[in-house]
């Protein structure tokens, strides 16, 4: 029944749309990274986008997220959890932190957690932490390990169609290799032994999908985190996954630092296939639209971006910026728009979703940090170091 309910969930979270949000890392549970909701930023105009504000108090600002006008933010400088509103850039709400922030997670009525903003935060002793839309602290939990990966927010409840379900909040320790599950509420649902695990979550079909040390994906049962199956992403000796999962359809995908990509099938964790045509280290979430599975390589001196069939694995088109560096950011998709920061450079490109023709290069301010844009409400945010930037047509 479990599985069935992330499934509904998921189809009313793409016909509700969230006005456009994008609530947390990975755009959604799956972390498919693609904001199917959005329709009006696109190809038609991203060329002509202006800066619309710039927050230059951010120092460090890791990946957004978006939701009730609001652009919540972690400044890794201050350290301090931040809300802006999404029209004018001033901050609305603050709250100061001791060690640093992960990106927030904002709860709704489809993934729950509704009025509630979720972060983890490293330390001597790692943090949960729920707040009130205003940035009030409602609770906090002590994680086992000191470096948590951000949250991954998911229904967890009987009521799937966007009227007030329960969340699910899953978290992996990223130094003890642990991956916890906690009600929105605070209570601990569940705690693997200490394993290899190193990625974020994606969740789908009843099971939390973690990345290994040893290049092997793992299938955890929700919500008490028991083990379900092991796939190998690679055959042989490995440098490991970083990058979180991402799960579609009847599939999750997973990519190592050894720039190899699998397709497993979600239930039974059967390999589909493995794609070895990238030489270099995939660092970041790959994103899913449609029939293809988009993936950014970090090479030495080059991030070029691949488009593979998400059927047969093969490489659909392949794109690369001459202008790239090896700082490049994963990809996210947007009204049939791809955008990923290409490097050191301040540019961020935006490419046919199909064709993977360059439709504009975008120029940032952001040239150092290569955190991945977010597309909602028919606007461009940026964020990295310094500041968040706001671009719209």
């Amino acid at each position: 029944m479990a599985r069935r309910i992330l499934g509904i969930a998921a189809i009313a979270l793409a016909a509700l749309g969230l006005s456009g949000c994008w609530n947390q890392a990975g755009w959604n549970w799956g972390h498919t990274n693609d904001n199917v909701s959005e329709s009006v930023l696109g190809a038609s105009n991203i060329s002509g986008v202006t800066q619309k504000w710039y927050n230059s108090s951010l120092t460090y600002v890791a990946n957004s997220s978006v939701a009730n006008s609001l652009v919540y933010v972690a400044d890794g400088f201050t350290p301090s959890i931040e809300s802006l509103s999404e029209t004018t850039g001033l901050v609305s709400g603050f709250h100061a932190e001791t060690g640093l922030p992960t990106t927030p997670a904002i709860g709704n009525t489809i993934s729950g957690g509704n009025g509630k903003v979720f972060t983890t935060e490293t330390g001597t002793e790692a943090v949960l932490q729920a707040f009130d839309p205003n940035l009030n602290l409602l609770w906090s939990r002590t994680l086992p390990g000191k470096t948590p990966s951000a949250v991954t927010l998911a229904p967890n409840g009987p009521n799937p169609t966007g009227n007030g379900n329960a969340g699910l909040l899953v978290v992996t320790m990223l130094d003890t290799h642990v991956v916890v599950a906690y009600s929105e509420t605070g209570t601990l649902l569940g705690q693997t032994p200490t394993g290899l695990y190193s990625t974020p979550a994606a969740v789908g079909s009843g099971l939390a999908y973690v990345g290994r040390t040893d290049g092997e994906l793992d299938a955890l049962t929700l919500p008490t985190l028991g083990f379900d199956w092991t796939a190998p992403v690679v055959i042989g000796p490995s440098k490991g996954m970083v990058a979180s999962p991402s799960q579609a359809g009847s599939a999750v995908y997973a990519a190592t630092k050894d720039g190899i990509v699998a397709a497993v099938d979600s239930t039974t964790g059967t390999v589909q296939w493995r794609n070895t045509t990238l030489t270099g280290a995939v660092n970041d979430t790959m994103a899913v639209h449609n029939s293809l599975l988009y993936v950014t390589e970090n090479q030495a001196a080059a991030s070029p971006i691949y488009a593979l069939n998400t059927a047969t694995g093969l490489v659909s088109w392949h794109h690369e910026d001459v202008t790239t560096g090896a700082n490049a950011s994963g990809p996210i998709i947007a009204n049939g728009v791809v955008y990923y920061y290409t490097g050191a450079n301040g540019i961020v490109d935006a490419i046919d979703a199909a064709s993977g023709t360059l439709v504009a290069p975008v120029t940032t301010k952001d040239t150092l940090a290569g955190f991945s844009p977010v597309v909602s409400d028919g606007q461009l945010f940026i964020t990295g170091s310094p500041g968040l930037q706001d671009l719209a047509p």
